[in-house]
């Protein structure tokens, strides 16, 4: 069960630093807005990097069991906004593949953006800019074929764990949000 962080701690510090990076930058100000962001501490005995994960409904779930620096939490929680603006949360045979790629073309937007620092020192080969095209390649062919090595984490939820979740709760239809709405909105800000 996780527990509520001390919010003066220097974990703590720099996750609010981290979200308030990401709430600057114009592409991702209105995502931000429209999501409800929790913090955690993991007290389970789960060692890895767990950072976060994203809940269709617009939850970003976080855990502060690590001290990182607060590029690196801007660039965790763009990765979770981007997720739900680049319409992520589709029913897949594989999930984990779906996952997989989507991670992959977040990171690549994220690198191509040069926002934030990756929790992560994997190099994205060439040619992704699809998760479908990508997804597919994944299923047809497996993850070491297509990427050249076994897959660990590419997302920010940990070693083999899926950083996207489905509903946490329920929202009421007048709660909805339009995250591919609020990720145009913020494109079209960012180069005006």
């Amino acid at each position: 069960m996780p527990k509520t962080v001390k919010q003066d701690s220097p974990a703590y510090q720099n996750f609010v630093e981290g979200q308030k990076i990401v709430g600057e930058h114009p592409i991702f100000e209105s995502l931000l807005r429209g999501a409800s962001i929790y913090s955690h501490k993991e007290t389970s005995s789960f060692s890895g990097e767990r950072f976060a994960y994203v809940c269709k409904n617009g939850d970003i779930n976080c855990f502060i069991q690590h001290r990182v620096e607060p590029v690196v939490w801007a660039r965790i929680l763009a990765h979770c906004l981007l997720h739900l603006g680049m319409n992520h949360f589709v029913e897949k045979e594989h999930p984990q593949l779906w996952n997989i790629a989507c991670d992959l073309v977040v990171e690549k937007f994220l690198s191509d953006l040069k926002f934030g620092s990756p929790c992560t020192d994997f190099i994205l080969p060439p040619g992704i800019n699809n998760e479908e095209r990508l997804y597919c390649r994944l299923v047809d062919q497996g993850i070491y074929a297509v990427l050249g090595t076994e897959y660990e984490s590419f997302g920010t939820a940990g070693v083999n764990e899926l950083d996207m979740r489905e509903i946490s709760k329920i929202v009421p239809p007048w709660q909805k949000k339009d995250w591919p709405k609020l990720f145009a909105r913020g494109l079209h800000d960012g180069v005006h």
